[in-house]
């Protein structure tokens, strides 16, 4: 009888994790933010914008450099305030060549890789904007985004900014996942400082850049935006600032992402100031850890309700057997194509994906290899 209560008891707790993390944090955070104090807009003098270097971290990215500089050199902000650093990281497809030849455009380029951590390093170091802005090669930044980034910065205890990813093809559920993370940025913002931004679009001052540290930390954006908030600064979330991906190609290569991702977020928030923890401890923990630890409390809910099960209690059995379903309803997904399912096959088929991805994540990153070079997936 102990033993049975004990493991609903477990199973319980277990389901609290996911539900806090997906239902709970959400609806506080929109309360915290409805009864928050709202900032008034900080609108800089526009006769005075601040000096901006836009650096383009690049490996064989011949094919989009010129386009992304023809994009940034076509934005709604003065050119003669704007520098742009290529930085090409043992390019071997003529990259800083046709970078080079791009009027107005600094290149930086080194024949072996180094990793982007190290692009990025030296780009900050031979930048002299007052402010560094960050955005990858393939990334498309919409006609406004320097300027809706730079605005911000009008405010003094703003260290950094995040700007919006957008993904403008690719599956549904991939489209909703990045809609819930632009929400829970949004109002983590109304409270206080987002968990991090993406590395396709977001700035810094300049003088609060820290080094990333070359070799594990492979989540620069994670670790660049959140060191001006462990120093004391707001990371601040502009919508409007909106820059354009494209999908994976394939559902193999968004699960090798989602596990580089993975461990290299562990690598990078155990690389940051310790500070951070006492700056936005409620939005690390109920934001990152607990969906980083996701595939944990799944896997002790599914394991207790069916000890539960076996031990005659039939709210174990109530429980695993709703658990059964769910996850034979993911595999039932992959047989036929996740593309072709049903969507309620399809959720949760790439929650399951998700969420294995997430564990293969911490295995990578305590017991595999976390290279600092570049895996392009695209």
């Amino acid at each position: 009888m102990l033993l049975r209560d004990i493991a609903l008891g477990t199973a319980a707790a277990c389901f609290g994790g996911p539900f806090y993390h997906y239902l709970v944090y959400p609806l506080l955070l929109t309360l915290a933010g409805a009864g928050a104090r709202r900032r008034p807009a900080a609108v800089p003098d526009p006769a005075v914008p601040p000096t901006l270097s836009v650096i383009v971290p690049c490996h064989n990215e011949a094919a989009h450099v010129a386009t992304k500089v023809a994009g940034l050199r076509a934005a709604a902000y003065p050119q003669d305030r704007v520098e742009i650093v290529v930085v090409s990281d043992g390019s071997d497809d003529g990259t800083a060549g046709v970078a080079a030849r791009l009027p107005g455009v600094r290149v930086l380029a080194w024949p072996e890789r180094r990793g982007k951590p190290a692009a990025l390093n030296a780009g900050a170091a031979a930048a002299t904007g007052e402010i560094l802005v960050f955005s990858d090669a393939n990334a498309r930044v919409d006609g406004v985004a320097l300027a809706r980034l730079a605005a911000p910065f009008a405010d003094a205890a703003v260290g950094a900014v995040c700007g919006e990813q957008v993904i403008s093809a690719g599956s549904a559920g991939e489209k909703l996942y990045w809609h819930y993370e632009a929400l829970l940025k949004r109002w983590e913002a109304a409270v206080g400082s987002p968990v991090g931004a993406d590395g396709s679009l977001f700035a810094m001052r300049r003088a609060l850049y820290r080094p990333v540290p070359e070799g594990r930390v492979i989540m620069d954006d994670f670790f660049l935006s959140l060191s001006p908030v462990a120093a004391g600064y707001r990371l601040a979330y502009t919508p409007d600032a909106v820059a354009y991906e494209d999908a994976l190609p394939s559902s193999r290569a968004e699960f090798r992402r989602k596990v580089r991702i993975m461990s290299g977020s562990l690598a990078a928030l155990a690389a940051l100031d310790r500070r951070i923890w006492l700056r936005i401890p409620w939005q690390l923990i109920s934001h990152k850890l607990l969906r980083w630890t996701g595939w944990f409390f799944l896997a002790g809910a599914f394991g207790a309700a069916a000890l539960a099960a076996v031990l005659g209690s039939a709210v174990g059995w109530v429980l695993w057997g709703a658990q059964t379903i769910f996850y034979l309803a993911a595999a039932a997904a992959a047989i036929v194509g996740p593309s072709r399912a049903p969507f309620p096959l399809k959720a949760a088929h790439s929650f399951v994906v998700a969420n294995a991805a997430l564990a293969a994540g911490w295995a990578r990153y305590f017991f595999g290899a976390n290279r600092a070079a570049w895996e392009k997936l695209r």
